[in-house]
């Protein structure tokens, strides 16, 4: 008897986890995309740039600044990931709208800068902006867990945007 339900609960833990392994989460309702998607415990988030955070761009702005507003919004993001955040706490993040697929249910605590796996920044002009991206980018990135990172020259989608950030996290 005993035996048996030993194996009945390893057989119930290896439904849950794949079950929880193939749960498909998608945050952040988006015309044409999600803004995160969670799976497998990994966080994938869809790229960032500094209008995000609502204050738009102009030809004023520097790369490092547009870096550091890029970064704050990522920052948040990271937060809310996997959180059954409510309309309220999605809409503290700009462009982070609440989703009918967000599930209700989700209760863990969100992710942070410290389990990033991979960062992905394309810039407007890498001769020009490198190292000023880079400077605010080394200020934000947590020194003890530093991901893969790859930069890159690439048109953007609007003249005055000078980055655009993408970031991997793992979940708690």
């Amino acid at each position: 008897m005993l035996a048996c339900a030993a194996a009945c609960a390893a057989a119930f833990t290896a439904l849950l986890y794949l079950h929880s392994s193939r749960r498909i989460t998608r945050l952040g309702n988006h015309t044409h995309f999600s803004h995160a998607v969670i799976h497998g415990g990994t966080a994938y988030f869809a790229g960032v740039t500094a209008q995000a955070d609502g204050k738009g761009l102009t030809a004023g702005d520097s790369v490092e600044e547009q870096t550091r507003r890029t970064l704050a919004v990522i920052e948040q993001r990271l937060a809310l990931a996997g959180t059954a955040a409510p309309a309220a706490a999605a809409a503290a993040v700009p462009s982070m709208v609440h989703s009918a697929h967000m599930p209700h249910t989700v209760v863990t605590a969100g992710t942070d800068k410290s389990r990033l796996l991979q960062v992905q920044i394309w810039l407007k002009d890498i001769a020009r902006d490198f190292t000023p991206m880079n400077t605010a980018y080394g200020d934000w990135v947590d020194p003890a867990n530093k991901p893969v990172r790859a930069t890159v020259q690439s048109p953007l989608a609007a003249p005055h945007m000078l980055v655009e950030i993408q970031v991997t996290a793992a979940m708690p």
